[in-house]
């Protein structure tokens, strides 16, 4: 599989795991706990692999370059965000307001760079240069993954 189709699947999750987590309440201490551990260690992983993997090759090519360091600073806003989720109890009034803000750049990011970044990135890169970057960033998102 190329890269983009297996970072296209991991936005398709990341959105299912953000939509319930959306639904839950102050009230439903464990299932909004577990399911924001979740998203966070795969986001992690996930923004971890697209940085060393992808992006460190679009970034290669001057006419993709700028997108694609947009797209790094919004994994940083992101980071910031799940920090903050983080430092407050699930049941913090606060939190499901703050998770909407944090779900609303999300659903952004995972927007602009599927259609974006990767419809110019795939006039750039080759067929063979996505199939073996979808092996290494399976290969390496697994690895970070596993290691937490």
């Amino acid at each position: 599989m190329n890269i983009f189709d297996i970072i296209i699947e991991e936005h398709k999750s990341f959105r299912k795991i953000a939509n319930k987590l959306e639904e839950t309440t102050s009230r439903a201490v464990k299932t909004r706990t577990d399911l924001f551990a979740s998203l966070k260690n795969e986001l992690k992983a996930h923004h971890e692999a697209e940085e060393k993997v992808l992006f460190s090759e679009l970034c290669k090519h001057k006419e993709i370059k700028e997108l694609t360091l947009e797209s790094s600073e919004e994994h940083n806003v992101m980071e910031h965000l799940i920090g903050e989720l983080e430092s407050l109890s699930v049941e913090h009034e606060n939190w499901g307001p703050k998770f909407k803000v944090f779900k609303e750049i999300l659903e952004h990011h995972l927007d602009e760079e599927e259609k974006e970044v990767f419809s110019k990135a795939r006039k750039i890169l080759d067929k063979d240069t996505c199939e073996k970057l979808g092996k290494k960033f399976q290969k390496l998102d697994e690895s970070i993954e596993n290691s937490k």
